[in-house]
């Protein structure tokens, strides 16, 4: 298998975007998860409940494969980009056998990554070496902080806008709810907030958040690195540091790139610019 450096980062982008379509997909269906309970907060008929129950199994196992293949597809991205860095950064070959793991990680076939090659998609023109890489690294890092801190602000409007309709229920509604169908749809509202506070919602807010802050830290210590004499050690380390802030983080929420690419590319010129 061919993997040179714009193969790579075909792999890359190709791993990404079927990581985040599978990212929507487990959150949506975790959503659904949920409504069996809901359901059951209306009825107390054992024969309905028992229905409620397995239909609530029978989604939750699809939930768990759907998030598998999330999670086994964000690996196979971080992978790509990680080795699309290092190849890219440093221009060397990788042997036979890491060809061979890296083929047998990845998740999507050949003619994918290769539609998905872009050979601009680092902005260095460097020579490989340790500034390369660090080129690379600051390129990704810059665009990760951007996109992951947008993305917690996506996370926080949500958990926001939950939080004001669950004041206005217990302060307004409740105390006045002389209605049983009013007070049913309360408790068909606070069963959902279960969901809400999962790791799915509010656990993403905060990963994105810390992931935006970590990643800011790693673009500060490229930017002075950059300053002395670089060497391919400390490279390394501050790749793994990135590396390491990133795969701890959810996939960004799908369609925030597309949406702000225009202004996260002018940004980054107006970063090179100093």
């Amino acid at each position: 298998m061919k993997l040179d450096a714009p193969r790579l980062v075909g792999y890359l982008r190709a791993e990404y975007s079927a990581s985040g379509k599978w990212r929507i997909a487990s959150f949506l269906v975790g959503l659904v998860v949920t409504l069996p309970a809901v359901a059951s907060v209306v009825t107390t008929d054992g024969k309905t409940l028992y229905y409620l129950a397995t239909v609530n199994f029978l989604l939750l196992t699809v939930w768990l494969w759907i998030n598998y293949n999330y999670r086994r597809k964000q690996s196979a991205a971080h992978t790509a980009r990680r080795a699309a860095l290092i190849v890219n950064g440093l221009g060397e070959e990788l042997s036979a056998g890491e060809k061979r793991r890296l083929s047998e990680k990845f998740t999507v076939g050949t003619d994918k990554a290769q539609n998905a090659q872009k050979n601009d998609y680092y902005a260095s023109d460097r020579e490989p070496g340790p500034l390369k890489l660090l080129e690379c690294l600051e390129e990704s890092a810059f665009y990760s902080s951007k996109l992951h801190k947008l993305s917690a602000n996506a996370w926080f409007a949500i958990v926001a806008g939950y939080v004001v309709v669950f004041a206005v229920i217990a302060i307004f509604i409740i105390p006045s709810a002389t209605n049983d169908y009013l007070m049913i749809s309360v408790r068909i509202f606070f069963a959902a907030t279960v969901f809400v506070l999962s790791a799915d919602v509010f656990g993403s807010l905060l990963a994105h958040r810390r992931c935006a802050e970590e990643t800011g830290e790693v673009l500060s210590r490229i930017e002075i690195a950059k300053k002395g004499t670089v060497n391919t050690a400390d490279a390394l380390l501050i790749l793994e540091d990135y590396t390491s802030a990133i795969q701890g983080a959810p996939e960004v929420v799908p369609f925030i790139y597309n949406a702000q690419e225009a202004n996260l590319n002018a940004l980054w010129e107006t970063y090179l610019k100093g």
